[in-house]
């Protein structure tokens, strides 16, 4: 795999993701990139799985191809104004966000931007 992954977002659910691709994908971990406000999560999610930190989510999606929104619902408007001026049709954005539809994301951007809704459940922490 060539393109880049980033998660904003450091929590339970990008940890599992990140585990999941750590362990389906060889040398992936160098391609794996995390932000996150809270430095500390960076950190342990970054030392656990040996992939690459970020300083911010801007930083985070200059770097990547793919963009995992690992938020609260709460905090998706801040995000994406954060972020929007960075987005261009090259970038794949993918929502794990609860009750925040493709539509919503979409509203942010000027340009037409790829954008992936996804619900992982249990399974995800066992690789089904």
């Amino acid at each position: 795999m060539d393109k880049k992954i980033g998660f904003i977002g450091a929590g339970n659910m990008a940890s599992t993701i990140i585990n999941g691709l750590v362990n389906s994908f060889e040398n992936i971990k160098d391609k794996i990139y995390v932000a996150d406000i809270t430095e500390e999560k960076v950190e342990n999610l970054c030392s656990e799985h040996n992939i690459n930190p970020c300083k911010g989510n801007v930083e985070l999606v200059k770097r990547c191809d793919i963009i995992f929104l690992a938020i609260k619902p709460n905090v998706y408007q801040t995000v994406l104004k954060e972020i929007k001026s960075h987005i261009n049709n090259r970038k794949l954005i993918i929502s794990m966000m609860a009750g925040v539809t493709i539509g919503d994301i979409a509203l942010h951007f000027k340009q037409p931007t790829k954008i992936i809704r996804i619900m992982p459940n249990v399974g995800v922490t066992v690789n089904e």
